[in-house]
């Protein structure tokens, strides 16, 4: 719909008839939105693939990270990749890939978040949390049901700083995670 409405993104609109205007209050449309901008290049008739095109994307970057965390603790590139290729191999994780709900897409950038924040407790650098940031609340925005894995990464993430006694690093972390 934001292809055949101008393209306004704080104005998200479905095929549901019994809402005024069509307008409803959804999570985070950035698949659809990012769909429409690229099928005005490509042509109206695109919009269908180009919108699982996205969706297959973010997905092969969560699996993408999911081996790159997978490596961090196991070392053998070899054994790394299995836990991606369990993941791929998921009928119910493979049919929503495919799909246009952002539950696949979301949880992917839920396990980038997890590479950046498990690397930060191997070496300590204000750009993983950044990373980690940027990740974990694109992923709770697309999918409002996932904070519950950012308020536990945040608790384990503020329990590791004061153990380490990190005081400029807990401030750096209450800017960045409370201060959006």
């Amino acid at each position: 719909m934001f292809y055949d409405h101008g393209f306004n993104f704080f104005k998200p609109q479905t095929q549901n008839c019994s809402s005024i205007d069509n307008v409803v209050g959804v999570e985070f449309p950035i698949q659809a939105w990012l769909a429409a901008i690229a099928s005005f290049v490509f042509g109206r008739e695109n919009l269908s693939i180009i919108f699982r095109i996205i969706t297959n994307l973010m997905v092969i970057c969560g699996l993408v990270g999911l081996y790159k965390l997978a490596k961090l603790y196991i070392q053998n590139s070899l054994l790394a990749f299995f836990p991606s290729l369990l993941l791929f191999t998921c009928p119910v994780f493979v049919y929503y890939s495919g799909n246009y709900l952002p539950d696949a897409a979301a949880v992917s950038m839920c396990l980038v978040s997890f590479y950046f924040f498990f690397k930060l407790f191997h070496s300590w650098s204000i750009r993983n949390l950044i990373w980690y940031s940027i990740f974990i609340t694109l992923a709770v925005l697309m999918k409002t049901s996932l904070i519950i894995y950012w308020m536990g990464m945040a608790l384990l993430l503020f329990g590791w700083f004061v153990r380490n006694r990190k005081q400029k690093a807990i401030i750096t972390y209450w800017k960045i995670f409370f201060a959006q």
